[in-house]
């Protein structure tokens, strides 16, 4: 059975392909819900595309958001807008046999809650088939060998502080990575900024931000946990030691409703971090 994390990709995946093939309407999630478990051969109990709005609020609330919830209640229609997106609008509550509530807002892809903010799930999840909202060790036990590992890794990342960055797997990865680009992009645009990216280029920063006379070359780091703990490459290392523009901001909770913005120049990086090595090139001595 597939894990959550791949029912999501995949709901990501078939939500973006349903949407494109309507020209850009809405999602009938009883339609996203019936391909996504034939695709994954899972139950429709695993496939939940109301725990990933960013409008609306339950307790199996997911930290990753994907959609907007479109209508009634009870509607089942849905708006895919991805990862990380710069959503404006309320945050809804429906209580059981209660009346709506207002537990929040987002302004430009940044949340605030009312009151204290809820505890949403996200990192280490179980297979479909079982309760989705927390990870029992009757779960765990349940789980093939390879999956526990994965999960006991997850939850030393995420005791540290330190996953995303380069920590953890590759989906966590990639997804952690995402929210803090497009968390950046949507705060420099904001400001007034024009930003373009040039992560395919490997240049030693994710993106070149411009304002008036001013240039800033930005490199982005995205960490899960409240730890600013990350990889960084000696090609970023050298930009932040010799070029003038170079600005570094490491995003923790990136995946959380409350994701914080750290922002160091280059000359601050070497004061405020301790590199240690995590791996040596060896060449064949003569």
């Amino acid at each position: 059975m597939p894990t959550y994390v791949k029912v999501v990709e995949t709901m990501e995946r078939v939500a973006r392909s349903l949407q494109a093939k309507n020209d850009n309407a809405l999602i009938a999630g009883n339609e996203l819900v019936r391909q996504v478990v034939k695709e994954c051969r899972c139950e429709k109990t695993s496939v939940l595309p109301a725990d990933h709005c960013y409008n609306r609020y339950n307790k199996g609330s997911h930290a990753v958001q994907l959609f907007e919830h479109v209508g009634e209640v009870r509607s089942g229609t849905y708006r895919y807008l991805g990862r990380g997106h710069p959503y404006t609008g309320p945050i809804w509550h429906y209580p059981k046999g209660g009346t709506k509530q207002k537990v929040g807002s987002w302004k430009q892809g940044i949340v605030t809650w009312v009151g204290e903010a809820p505890r949403l799930r996200g990192g280490p999840v179980p297979s479909p088939g079982t309760n989705p909202k927390s990870v029992t060790d009757a779960t765990r036990n349940e789980l093939n060998k390879r999956q526990a590992a994965q999960i006991k890794v997850s939850d030393e990342l995420l005791a540290q502080g330190g996953s995303g960055a380069g920590f953890g797997n590759s989906a966590d990865n990639k997804a952690v990575e995402e929210a803090a680009i497009n968390l950046v992009t949507t705060k420099y645009r904001a400001d007034g900024w024009k930003v373009r990216t040039v992560e395919s280029k490997r240049c030693g920063f994710d993106l070149v931000c411009r304002k008036d006379q001013i240039t800033a070359h930005v490199e982005v780091k995205g960490v899960r946990g409240t730890k600013q703990s990350f990889i960084i490459t000696s090609g970023e290392v050298r930009q932040a030691a010799a070029n003038a523009k170079f600005v570094l901001i490491v995003v923790t909770s990136a995946l959380s409703h409350t994701p914080v913005l750290h922002r160091y120049q280059g000359a601050e990086f070497a004061r405020h971090f301790r590199l240690n090595p995590l791996q040596y090139l060896a060449v064949l001595s003569k």
